[in-house]
């Protein structure tokens, strides 16, 4: 199948079906499961926390007082959370998590997803990221190694 096909598969399914995805990638074929759901109204579209793509493998979503619930973090969490991590990234190689909340880019502090973008394209190639994140009740710091993968 190509992957202009698939969103034809997914409109005639019915919300809250779940499916087995195969995906090809870097050689390999694993499979996940996915649950499929109905994309909100442009509405709903602005209310949702803003998510960025990390070039290092991870998906990073700002904190809103939904995501502070859902992760049990301080009302006035700041930084931003970790929601995905691609296995075999630079990020999945440093022990980045789902669920953990970046809160310094070379202990720098981030409020937003912006100002962890910006922090992060001013690393250099052949550079490191020193990360102090939060992971549960504890914070450690995660060394990200540019160019790794």
């Amino acid at each position: 199948m190509e992957s202009h096909e698939l969103a034809a598969l997914v409109a005639r399914a019915s919300v809250g079906k779940s499916a087995m995805l195969e995906v090809f990638r870097d050689g390999r074929e694993p499979s996940v499961f996915v649950l499929l759901g109905q994309l909100p109204s442009p509405e709903t579209k602005s209310k949702l926390p803003e998510m960025r793509v990390s070039r290092w493998g991870f998906v990073a979503m700002a904190i809103s007082p939904d995501v502070a619930r859902r992760y049990r973090l301080e009302w006035e969490q700041k930084g931003v959370g970790i929601t995905a991590v691609d296995p075999g990234s630079p990020a999945d190689l440093a022990g980045l998590r789902h669920g953990d909340v970046i809160e310094e880019v070379n202990r720098r502090p981030i409020r937003s997803v912006d100002e962890f973008d910006s922090l992060m394209a001013q690393s250099e190639p052949g550079e490191t990221v020193l990360l102090f994140l939060r992971r549960g009740e504890s914070s450690v710091f995660q060394v990200l190694h540019k160019g790794r993968k």
